[in-house]
C-alpha cells in the first residue's frame, strides 16, 4: 500500500459514506426506509440496557 497512514482512514471513511449513503438511497427508494429506521429504534432500545 501506498501513502501516509492516515491517508487510508481518510478514503475508509469516505467509502463508508459513499456506501452508507448509496443504502439509505435504496431503502428510501424502495419505500423501506420508514422499517428500516423502526428497526434501528427498537435495536437501539432492546440494547440500551446493555449498557447499564
Amino acid at each position: 500500500m501506498t501513502g501516509a497512514p492516515w491517508m487510508r482512514c481518510h478514503e475508509t471513511a469516505l467509502l463508508a459514506l459513499i456506501l452508507r449513503r448509496l443504502v439509505l438511497n435504496y431503502l428510501s427508494d424502495s419505500n423501506l426506509y420508514e422499517e428500516f429506521k423502526t428497526l434501528i429504534v427498537e435495536y437501539r432500545t432492546s440494547h440500551a440496557e446493555d449498557k447499564r
